[in-house]
């Protein structure tokens, strides 16, 4: 075989390797992982967690193992998860870790303000949407997923508003899909577009 020829073969070769980029597995499973709020509004509102607009949280927060499935199924019980503040008015960019795995929130919709109820001696209140971004972790490919978040809040009220004991908590249900689109790895991507390159040069010298 010519030289010309290999090299065209070859580089042929190289872009039809490549045109599926290389991934790792997928990650798939639920886990949900639950946390406290660090700010709250002050006594003398009915509304504790319903009309808040930025979120507030202790960012150390427990992971629920009981609810672990696939790649969470089997966690060590000694993994910590961790949890980011939330504008819910400004760009969504937050976080959940949950030992070596990276949920990155890109986006919230469907959000629930409940009106709050009140008792006698009580209030209680409710705040849900949902979000959806990518996870990352070593030995897997970047995947989309999709989650729940709840917050929920009461306090001791009088007349209908809130005097004291203000407390309030939250969960957020995470959810990898098991065929969820994946984004190609960088490396994948740098060498198919050399092969690209290459296969070009061999064809515009051809025609020459």
């Amino acid at each position: 075989m010519r030289p010309r020829s290999f090299l065209t073969a070859a580089a042929t070769a190289l872009v039809v390797a490549l045109a599926t980029p290389a991934y790792a597995g997928f990650i798939y499973g639920d886990i949900e992982v639950d946390g406290t709020f660090s700010r709250l509004p002050d006594v003398g509102n009915s509304s504790i967690v319903s009309d808040l607009r930025y979120l507030s949280v202790d960012h150390a927060a427990t992971i629920a193992f009981s609810t672990g499935t696939g790649w969470f199924a089997n966690l060590d019980p000694a993994t910590r998860a961790l949890a980011n503040n939330i504008n819910l008015e400004g760009p969504i960019h937050f976080t959940y870790t949950v030992g070596d795995f990276r949920f990155l929130a890109t986006g919230i919709s469907n959000i629930v303000r409940s009106i709050p109820v009140c008792t006698d001696t009580t209030c209680t209140d409710s705040l849900t949407f949902d979000i959806a971004g990518v996870i990352s972790a070593p030995g897997g490919s970047t995947t989309a997923f999709t989650g729940t978040w709840r917050g929920f809040g009461s306090c001791y009220a009088v007349h209908g508003v809130c005097a004291s004991d203000v407390t309030g908590g939250w969960n957020v249900y995470l959810d990898p899909p098991v065929a969820a689109a994946t984004v190609p790895e960088p490396g994948s991507v740098v060498l198919l577009g050399l092969a690209f390159g290459v296969l070009g040069l061999v064809m515009r010298r051809r025609r020459k």
